[in-house]
C-alpha cells in the first residue's frame, strides 16, 4: 500500500511540475528558432518556427509566414504566408494584423487564400487549440468519452 501511495505522490508531484517545464522547453525552442533565423540557417528556423507555431505561439506563426512571403528556408507562397499570418493575427497586435491584411491584398486568388486559412486556423488557430486542451484535461480528469478498459489495458479510448 505505501509503494502505492508514494507512486500517486510522485505522480502527482511530477503533474504540477509538467507546464512548468512544458513552458521552459516552448521558451528555449522559441530561443533556438530566433538564433537559428539570425544566423541565416532559415530551414532550422522553419523547422522550430513550424513546430512552436502548431502549439498557437502567435510570435512564430508570424515567423513561418514571414519565412514564405520571402521565401527563406522555403519557396515563396503567398497563400501559405497569409494562412500562417491568419493565425499571428489572432494575438490582436495592430502590426501583425495590418501585415496579415496587406499580404492578402497581394494576393490574386483571395478566395483560395481565405479557404487555405480557414483549414490551417481550425487545426490550429485559438479556437481549436482551446478545443484540444479541453479534450486532454477531460481526459486526464477521467472524464474521457469512449470506452473504458480494465484489467491490463486500463485506460479510456474513443470510438
Amino acid at each position: 500500500m505505501k509503494i502505492v501511495y508514494l507512486t500517486v505522490c510522485l505522480i502527482l508531484i511530477a503533474a504540477a511540475q509538467a507546464p512548468d517545464s512544458l513552458a521552459s522547453e516552448m521558451k528555449t525552442q522559441g530561443t533556438k528558432a530566433d538564433q537559428y533565423y539570425r544566423q541565416g540557417k532559415f530551414k532550422n528556423a522553419y523547422k522550430a518556427y513550424f513546430k512552436l507555431a502548431k502549439t498557437g505561439d502567435h510570435h512564430s506563426q508570424h515567423q513561418v509566414a514571414k519565412m514564405y512571403t520571402n521565401g527563406e528556408g522555403r519557396t515563396i507562397d503567398l497563400k501559405k504566408a497569409y494562412a500562417w499570418s491568419v493565425l499571428a493575427a489572432e494575438s490582436g497586435e495592430d502590426e501583425i494584423v495590418a501585415s496579415s491584411d496587406a499580404l492578402l491584398q497581394r494576393i490574386s486568388d483571395k478566395d483560395k487564400a481565405l479557404s487555405s486559412a480557414t483549414k490551417l486556423k481550425s487545426k490550429y488557430g485559438k479556437e481549436a487549440l482551446k478545443i484540444k486542451a479541453d479534450k486532454i484535461a477531460k481526459r486526464a480528469e477521467g472524464g474521457r468519452p469512449g470506452r473504458c478498459i480494465t484489467g491490463s489495458r486500463m485506460g479510456c479510448r474513443d470510438d
